[in-house]
């Protein structure tokens, strides 16, 4: 289902409640109470680190061809393990292809029905394969677990067999790679999920807080940048662990953590020079904030570009929606809006001074009049203008346009192809933000509708 032109025609319907001839009106101005900056620019400018020497670089590039050797000699079966074990220790990218490499030849086995040349066949070893698999854009099949079936009460819910914790916990972390109508995933997820609370008072320590950890949230759906130094020490306790390997993952985090203290630094240094924090009070002053959320999109040393273009948008983004949930007179920001829609020099100087995008500003302005006008949407009418109003198709054209390379009429096939996929997904960036933020926006202050972003 495709919901873009329905949402489009219906922001560009004509309210005539909403209209408004002046932006001249007075009011009075309201406060959400927001936490002040706590990351001052001389301390952010202070920051620095020895890793952006070349002696670092040059040492990291001779580990790494240590390890694409190791790789390349390790017996096909302990493979996918080594590929986990480079993920996890958030080496992916400075391996890239040596792991898609690795799996390329795990689904060319798999095809061949030589099943036996990839993967232990057992249940850590075939789920472990067809979660990395799946992960990386491989269409493999759910029959991978077809021999398990037939083991003794494995899917019974009484089940009274005792199988390997780790690879009940491996299948429990694939079940989440399922898709619609795989009904063998849906049972094994049931199944593990039972198995793993009946015996969790039974595992030893490190064992059962990977299991909490799982049952938090799913390994695939985490930002694997933001758990490497855990993962880095939980490696560095293991016997069998590979000195090479731990050595490159500890010197490769540090120099991409370099590179990011740079374009937070010069983030920052744009933040101050653009003087706009300095005029506006209202607002949340979280530019760091906004360039760690950056971090989680793109990691990668060779998306700088991204992280400084998304920093800029979610700091603007951040502006605007203050000034439509707190500042903004109806009147203002009917005004405002309609400056954005066509750009209109002589309008901008009804508007106040910190108040100088038009899907992304109709959408909250929609949500404001319903905030005023003490208005209660229908569920319909809420989620066709908030998943607008998440700033997810905003911060996806700026994806877009910063790693794509093609032609101008590519982009725009892209962009038409991908219409579903921006709608879910800020549909669900929209509504888990209204579940973890509408608490502190009550406590901060009463009445104020959920805001697109907040921290």
């Amino acid at each position: 289902m495709n919901n873009t032109n329905y949402t489009q025609n219906q922001l560009n319907q004509p309210n005539h409640e909403m209209k408004s001839d002046s932006c001249g009106i007075t009011h009075e101005r309201r406060s959400a109470n927001y936490k002040p900056n706590i990351w001052s620019y001389d301390f952010v400018q202070s920051l620095t680190s020895e890793f952006t020497e070349r002696k670092y670089r040059e040492r990291a590039e001779k580990l790494k061809v240590q390890v694409m050797h190791m790789l390349s000699e390790a017996p096909e079966l302990s493979k996918p393990h080594i590929v986990e074990t480079i993920r996890k220790l958030g080496l992916s990218n400075a391996l890239h292809m040596e792991i898609m490499d690795t799996l390329d030849s795990m689904v060319s086995n798999l095809n061949n029905n030589n099943n036996n040349a990839c993967f232990e066949q057992n249940i850590l070893g075939t789920s472990l394969s067809f979660r990395l698999l799946r992960q990386h854009g491989y269409n493999v099949s759910q029959e991978m677990f077809v021999d398990f079936i037939s083991e003794v009460d494995f899917f019974k819910e009484n089940s009274s067999s005792k199988f390997d914790i780790r690879g009940i916990l491996e299948l429990y972390e694939a079940c989440y790679l399922a898709v619609d109508g795989e009904e063998l995933m849906e049972k094994a997820k049931a199944f593990s999920q039972k198995y793993l609370t009946d015996n969790y008072f039974d595992m030893d320590v490190n064992l059962a807080k990977q299991v909490a950890f799982a049952s938090e949230i799913p390994c695939h759906r985490k930002v694997l940048w933001f758990d490497v130094t855990r993962q880095i020490r939980v490696y560095e306790l293991k016997d069998n662990k590979n000195l090479i390997l731990l050595e490159l993952a500890k010197l490769n985090f540090n120099i991409v953590q370099a590179m990011h203290l740079e374009d937070l630094k010069e983030m920052s240094r744009w933040w101050k020079n653009l003087g706009l924090i300095e005029n506006i009070s209202f607002t949340r002053d979280r530019l760091v904030e906004s360039f760690l959320w950056t971090v989680g999109v793109a990691c990668e040393p060779q998306h700088s570009l991204l992280r400084k273009c998304l920093t800029k948008v979610v700091t603007f983004v951040l502006v605007l929606d203050d000034a439509y949930d707190i500042y903004g007179s109806l009147e203002e920001l009917e005004c405002f809006t309609r400056i954005v829609e066509r750009w209109d020099y002589e309008e901008v100087e009804q508007l106040p001074e910190c108040m100088k995008w038009a899907d992304f500003c109709k959408a909250l302005l929609r949500e404001a009049w319903w905030y005023k006008k003490r208005y209660i949407p229908s569920l319909d009418d809420y989620l066709n203008s908030a998943w607008i109003s998440s700033s997810g198709p905003l911060l996806s054209l700026i994806a877009l346009l910063c790693t794509a390379d093609c032609t101008s009429e590519e982009l725009n096939d892209k962009w038409d192809d991908s219409q579903d996929l921006i709608y879910y997904s800020s549909l669900i960036i929209r509504l888990l933000n209204d579940q973890g933020t509408s608490a502190a926006e009550l406590e901060r202050v009463t009445h104020i509708h959920p805001s697109c972003v907040t921290w």
